[in-house]
């Protein structure tokens, strides 16, 4: 990203041509082969599959086990003042299951200083091909109390390719969805973030975690 721009913009947006601030950023790449987990549902007619490294969610295929459409999904951190945690590069991590056999993991994301964590499960839905993540922020420190924001940096890849991807945010019965997609019908939406795509080193879209 470009430094003169951002002080000039600090809350860039789309240019007038649809275009995502920063475009095209640098090359896209494969996120690390050191899986810590994939999982599936436990229902036969799933065609979504996903994997986990680094406490976060990186390919996630649909709809055959060789076509993934993300990189990864992660969430940064702020307090808006003096500092920004990327959870893949700065959290202590520790994955678990629920109980044994069970088709879920359990993250632990605990961030550098302990001062707060991030918790989460993910999940296949066992009947649509729909991956669920639920998050829970807890907050050690009594002095982030109402001063953490979180977004989601997601990293489309879809098809197999990070380049090329289309990304807008759409209103769903009141909901604001993030639809991305390329020259077919998307295989990839319903992020349910309200902001606008933006790139970040990569081919990174970067959406506000409503909080």
């Amino acid at each position: 990203m470009n430094p003169s721009r951002a002080a000039a913009d600090p809350e860039p947006s789309l240019t007038a041509a649809g275009v995502a601030f920063g475009a095209p950023g640098m090359p896209p790449r494969w996120t690390s082969s050191s899986k810590e987990g994939v999982g599936t549902a436990y229902n036969t007619a799933s065609r979504l599959w996903f994997t986990l490294s680094h406490g976060i969610v990186n390919e996630i295929y649909f709809p055959c086990i060789d076509q993934p459409n993300t990189r990864d999904v992660q969430l940064l951190v702020t307090d808006g003042e003096t500092f920004v945690h990327e959870e893949r590069r700065d959290f202590q991590h520790e994955t678990t299951y629920p109980e044994k056999g069970a088709l879920a993991y359990h993250i632990v994301n605990r961030a550098p200083d302990n001062r707060y964590e991030i918790r989460k499960t993910v999940i296949s839905d066992p009947y649509l091909p729909v991956l669920l993540i639920d998050h829970q922020l807890v907050i050690h420190d009594p002095a982030l109390l109402g001063k953490l924001r979180l977004f989601l940096l997601l990293a489309p890849h879809l098809h197999g390719h990070g380049s090329g991807n289309h990304a807008q945010i759409l209103d769903l019965a009141g909901q604001p969805v993030l639809h991305a997609c390329r020259d077919h019908p998307p295989p990839f939406d319903g992020v349910d973030i309200p902001q606008c795509p933006g790139w970040k080193c990569r081919s990174y879209w970067r959406n506000r975690h409503g909080r």
